[in-house]
This record gives structure tokens, C-alpha cells and sequence, in this order.
């Protein structure tokens, strides 16, 4: 496996929404060539949504991933639909794990979960982090 790992420009402002979206088109570009052949995860804070996005009234930054299920799956994608959060105070997932096909195929349909270790850390978001 490869692991690369993400840290999207955050914000809803349309600036920091075009980075992403940016960011998103140069790492599909990269991936296309590898999709089929080489198990390729991408995890990490993505800083957006994948059904909509976080800046009001725009697509998702990465809905060239999400239209592209042949090579590409998130099995993040569904906490979307629920707005299941996985950051202290944005009430919809950033953060997200995208796996190419060769990587797809050993998946566990249905077993992505949220851990959430603010439960059971005192202070969580004061001394580890925002992010669940």
C-alpha cells in the first residue's frame, strides 16, 4: 500500500473552497494513472464534504472522486448523508479516507466508523486535537 496524507485548506470562503478544489484535480491527475493498478489510500483532512460542500451552495471540491466509482471509492461517504461530524465543531465530516480500486478491493463494506475519543478524554478538544 501507499498512504498519502492530506491537509485541505480550510474555510467556506470561495478562496480557500478553489484550493481545494485545485488540490483535488492535481491529486486526481496523479492517481488516475494508479488507480487500477496500485492500492493507493488517501487519508486525512480533506476540509470539506463529499455530497455538498461546506461553502453554501457549491458542489463538493472532490466530486470528481465521488463521480468517478469505478476507480475511486470513500468509505467515509456515508457519514455524508447523516452530517455524521468527525470534527469538534463543524457539523459535517472533513475528514475523509479515499482508497483507489486496487486498494477498494480489500475493503470491509460498511465497517468505517467514527471514533470518538472526546468521550473518553478529558478536554479533548483543548489538548489533542479538533478532530475526531
Amino acid at each position: 500500500f501507499t498512504v498519502l496524507v492530506v491537509h485541505m485548506k480550510a474555510d467556506a470562503a470561495v478562496a480557500s473552497y478553489d484550493r481545494r478544489a485545485r488540490a483535488a484535480r492535481v491529486l486526481k491527475d496523479y492517481l488516475d494513472d494508479r488507480a487500477d493498478t496500485e492500492p493507493v489510500l488517501v487519508i486525512g483532512d480533506w476540509n470539506d464534504d463529499l455530497d455538498t460542500s461546506q461553502t453554501r451552495g457549491w458542489i463538493s471540491p472532490y466530486a470528481p472522486f465521488v463521480d468517478d466509482a469505478d476507480r475511486y471509492l470513500f468509505p467515509t461517504e456515508v457519514f455524508s448523508p447523516r452530517d455524521l461530524r468527525t470534527h469538534v465543531a463543524v457539523r459535517v465530516p472533513l475528514d475523509h479516507h479515499l482508497a483507489t480500486r486496487a486498494a477498494a478491493r480489500r475493503y470491509l463494506r460498511g465497517s468505517a466508523e467514527i471514533l470518538r475519543p472526546d468521550r473518553y478524554i478529558p478536554d479533548f478538544a483543548e489538548t489533542t486535537s479538533d478532530h475526531y
